[in-house]
């Protein structure tokens, strides 16, 4: 069995692993997203920018628009079960924060109070990263979630 402490690190490299794998996306595919732009460096990013010719079905919309929300999505759960604290109140608040936050931003988007654009897609990806989170991950020994 793996020491806390190691447990804690698999979970954070694992975490950040699918943190870069989501960025990629962005990177080399969509550079002109909000967030580039607004520290700058969209115009960069723009002459690295790979062109894919998709065909405009399910899959290439999957990996260019839902997959990086997924993967970031997923490091977030993994993080919030590392972190949280069982009996701690604030623990309780932030873990619940995090499992609705992307849910909140997408709604906001909707209502025009957050910019960016709001996709369906993305509620429904987001509602089966949560279940495939809670039926597979939460139920590893690796996760600390459990067994504090």
């Amino acid at each position: 069995m793996q020491t806390s402490d190691t447990q804690i690190r698999n979970n954070i490299l694992t975490a950040s692993l699918l943190i870069v794998a989501g960025s990629l996306v962005y990177l080399f595919f969509r550079p002109d997203i909000i967030l580039f732009k607004w520290i700058g460096i969209s115009d960069l990013l723009a002459s690295i920018k790979c062109e894919t010719d998709g065909g405009g079905g399910f899959l290439h919309y999957f990996m260019m628009y839902c997959l990086s929300d997924v993967l970031w999505y997923s490091a977030l759960l993994i993080l919030a079960s590392t972190f949280y604290v069982r009996g701690s109140v604030l623990s309780k608040l932030l873990f619940g924060v995090m499992i609705i936050m992307p849910f909140l931003l997408e709604f906001l988007q909707l209502a025009g109070l957050l910019p960016g654009t709001f996709d369906w897609y993305d509620i429904v990806f987001y509602c089966l990263t949560l279940i495939i989170f809670v039926l597979l991950w939460i139920r590893k020994p690796i996760c600390l979630l459990l067994h504090r």
